[in-house]
């Protein structure tokens, strides 16, 4: 845009001065010639240069809005600080640049205006007056350096020759007018260097939100990660819920087992309290046989005794022994049925559960075991105890 306002700047202070030429016979030799080679060498090196400029930042910025960096708290602040300060910078720049276009737009109107008076007015005078009024104008329109003042109108009447200096010719109202364009180049050199600045600020921006961009894309990742490995904590879990139910099963079946055993060891105590009542019967039974009544030694005493040594009986009251009893093992074996019925009763000696009576000799034999005497077998030769 300030090369095509340049341009048109110049094509518009050409076709003013052709016409003013053409029309009020100015001469315009003098003003070509104060357009020099170099002013247009160094128009057209400025228009160059802005468009590389503004493609050298165009293939930056696309280039660097790549580049990756790390990201910090501190440059986060940086960048939003810089946000601020840019945008800042941005709104002035960008209505001092309005203002310079708004200049120029002026500037072109009111040689327009001169030109399109030009065709009408009649006198040199009047055209020395305008261009005075022109260069009063261009002079406040482009002085950056001092505050602006309102425009200064073209008058449109005749004016009075100003009383004065001599004004300066049309060559040095165009020289003048060349420099405001110039000065016009150069703050929007200025204007470029100052975009390049914000270019570099933005692109700062631009990498710290990368860093961001890729900061948060790392969250995520591990935010994911960490679903997933929850979701294997959380199937664990279930198989871990899954092995205790399994595990709880089991117990209900150890509890009935135990239960079982606990039965099973409750019989085998009531069998053991059992036999133990039997064998405190046998301990009592086996006292009685060795001590019980002086029963067993009488017995030890007796079968130490031959058939002709005196025997000993225990004693009794409840029927008494018999007179005549037999004192030794001769006797025993010989004594008759009625000895034997007597020594039965007296010894309370138990009598066999069969119907017929026992014969003599059992009777007989059954007294010499109670009493524990031993008998001779004549045919063996041999001790027979009888129990």
């Amino acid at each position: 845009m300030p090369a095509f306002l340049y341009v048109v700047c110049i094509l518009t202070l050409g076709l003013a001065a052709v016409s003013a030429a053409n029309c009020r016979k100015i001469h315009i030799a003098p003003l070509l010639a104060s357009i020099s080679p170099d002013a247009i060498s160094r128009v057209l090196s400025d228009l160059a240069s802005f468009c590389a400029v503004a493609a050298t930042s165009v293939s930056s910025a696309t280039n660097e809005a790549q580049v990756d960096s790390k990201l910090d708290l501190v440059g986060l602040h940086q960048a939003s600080h810089t946000i601020v300060r840019v945008t800042g910078f941005s709104v002035l720049m960008i209505a001092d640049i309005t203002w310079t276009f708004l200049s120029a737009y002026s500037v072109m109107m009111q040689l327009l205006w001169l030109f399109f008076e030009s065709l009408i007015v009649v006198d040199d005078a009047q055209i020395e007056t305008k261009t005075l009024h022109l260069d009063a104008f261009v002079a406040d329109a482009f002085s950056f350096s001092t505050p602006r003042a309102p425009m200064t109108p073209i008058p449109l009447a005749p004016a009075s020759s100003p009383s004065g200096p001599v004004p300066p010719g049309p060559a040095q109202h165009f020289t003048m007018i060349r420099d405001a364009a110039v000065a016009i180049v150069d703050r929007l050199e200025l204007y470029a260097k100052d975009l390049l600045k914000l270019k570099a600020a933005f692109e700062q921006v631009i990498r710290k939100l990368d860093s961001m961009q890729h900061v948060f894309d790392d969250v995520v990742m591990r935010f994911n990660g960490m679903e997933e490995t929850l979701d294997r904590l959380g199937e664990r879990v279930k198989g871990m819920g899954e092995t205790l139910d399994y595990i709880g099963e089991m117990s209900g079946v150890m509890v009935k087992t135990v239960d079982g055993m606990d039965e099973m060891f409750n019989d085998i105590v009531k069998k053991v309290c059992a036999l133990e009542e039997k064998i405190k019967v046998m301990e009592k039974r086996v006292h009685e046989q060795i001590s019980g009544n002086g029963l067993w030694p009488i017995r030890l005493y007796n079968h130490q005794r031959s058939l002709d040594e005196s025997l000993e009986w225990p004693s009794v009251f409840n029927p008494p022994y018999p007179a005549g009893k037999p004192s030794t093992l001769a006797e025993l074996q010989s004594m008759n049925a009625g000895m034997c019925m007597a020594l039965v009763a007296a010894l309370h000696l138990p009598t066999p559960p069969v119907p017929i009576p026992p014969p003599l000799e059992w009777r007989r034999k059954q007294i010499i075991n109670y009493l524990g005497c031993a008998e001779f077998d004549s045919m063996s030769h041999s001790i027979v105890l009888y129990y």
